[in-house]
């Protein structure tokens, strides 16, 4: 998939349509910021309060979740995620 994407929402959506639901991550992981979220200080084990803080904060269509790693369209999402919820 060499195609260019605006956002991590875009290229999920074009991916959905290309491939259903096979696993995306190899082709985010060349595109996108991403963080494996391991530092959980907060216990936050089913990451529901971080998915609301996304969708307000950085917007769906900037943000990516696939168990408990995530993508980003670009390093100041990263870096505003890794600053909330406690990165390194």
């Amino acid at each position: 998939m060499a195609a260019k994407f605006d956002n991590v929402g875009e290229a999920m959506d074009a991916w959905l349509q290309a491939n259903g639901i096979s696993d995306p991550r190899p082709m985010l992981d060349g595109l996108f910021h991403s963080y494996l979220f391991t530092n959980d200080p907060r216990g936050h084990r089913d990451y529901s309060e971080m998915r609301e803080w996304c969708d307000d904060r950085l917007g769906r269509e900037h943000w990516h979740r696939s168990f408990n790693k995530f993508w980003f369209t670009g390093e100041s999402e990263l870096v505003m995620f890794k600053l909330a919820w406690g990165g390194e």
